[in-house]
């Protein structure tokens, strides 16, 4: 009966019926907005920095070589996250359209809009990098030095031994930034769901670990510490010790895979949070 009635429509494909040509274009002008904020931010801010040796000229400029802004865009993601999660899937909903192609379009935008700012401060980063060594082979106000994975070098050498790592390293924090994006989306739907339960959440969760395993251990520390027993108070100390060094091989070799499989985890729990949401 829908197709007789509407011939056109059953020609459509998903795509055109779910809308999701209109849901880009909407994102594309939100969060590019946020996105280029960010970017032009960033620029100024190399501006000025290469400013101040000429305005103060008793202060050098010490560029340390070519990186990505990861907690540049690591903010951006969780600000841009909760905004897309919030006011954006209002908007959408607002005309009627499919919840599914919402959640989709929702995280296939933010993923989108993340990495080319991610992408945008490498740039800038090679930019002002180049910039930053002919300025100093011209002027003593200006150098070029940092510690790479070959050792501390200078200059020419510098950039190039930083862009090269940071390109190899590249691919890891893409994959990341987008296991974050999911995370910080599912972050967001369950604060427009459960506002008061999510909070309680995130900060009860870590104030009960703290209260029933840090707390008691730096107490047992500090009764030791204050009796002057110096046999116990260094076996305290190497307890510490050892409860550090598993902690730090553990987020080294696990942590990894703990974060891929909840971002994977978060994306059908971000999509029954977000399919609650009342029709404006």
């Amino acid at each position: 009966m829908e197709q007789t009635r509407n011939p056109s429509s059953a020609r459509k494909g998903w795509f055109a019926l779910s809308r999701c040509k209109g849901i880009f274009r909407y994102h594309l002008r939100v969060l590019g907005k946020y996105g280029s904020w960010s970017l032009l931010l960033m620029l100024g801010s190399n501006f000025l920095a290469l400013l101040l040796p000429a305005i103060f000229p008793a202060r050098n400029l010490d560029m340390g070589g070519i990186s990505a802004n990861v907690p540049l865009t690591m903010v951006l993601s969780l600000v841009c996250g909760y905004i897309t999660a919030h006011r954006g899937t209002r908007f959408l909903l607002r005309f009627g359209t499919p919840r599914f192609s919402v959640w989709f379009c929702n995280l296939l935008s933010l993923a989108a809009a993340m990495l080319m700012v991610h992408l945008g401060s490498l740039l800038i980063s090679i930019l002002f990098g180049y910039l930053t060594l002919g300025l100093s082979r011209g002027s003593a106000l200006f150098t070029l030095t940092g510690y790479t994975a070959q050792g501390f070098l200078e200059g020419a050498e510098l950039l190039s031994v930083s862009l090269s790592e940071a390109l190899q390293s590249l691919p890891t924090q893409l994959l990341t930034l987008l296991e974050w994006v999911c995370l910080y989306y599912f972050f967001g739907c369950c604060l427009r769901w459960k506002k008061w339960l999510t909070l309680a959440v995130v900060i009860g969760v870590p104030l009960a670990f703290a209260t029933l395993t840090v707390i008691p251990a730096v107490r047992q520390a500090i009764g030791v510490a204050v009796s002057g027993r110096q046999r116990e108070l260094v076996m305290a100390g190497m307890q510490w010790m050892l409860w550090l060094t598993d902690a730090l091989r553990y987020l080294r070799n696990e942590w990894p895979t703990v974060q891929l499989i909840a971002a994977i985890g978060s994306l059908p729990l971000s999509y029954l949070c977000m399919r609650g949401t009342r029709q404006p």
